[in-house]
């Protein structure tokens, strides 16, 4: 199976939805147009830290710590 990002005007998509969809394709719709940049930099930040825990390199924070902020 192939995934394909587009960027395509709204007139078009519907178009192309049909077409997929018809042809037994999924649409996966992902609008990142709702977050700030600041946001994304959050989540990005985030998703890093929880790698670094789940490999063992930093500790994550107890619920002590969590309950003194």
């Amino acid at each position: 199976m192939t995934t394909i990002t587009l960027e395509i005007s709204d007139e078009v998509a519907q178009t192309i939805f049909s077409i997929v969809k018809k042809e037994g394709g999924n649409i996966i719709s992902i609008d990142d147009d709702g977050f700030t940049d600041e946001e994304l930099k959050s989540v990005t930040t985030g998703l890093k830290e929880a790698v670094k825990i789940k490999n063992g390199e930093i500790k994550p924070l107890s619920m002590n710590d969590l309950w003194d902020e």
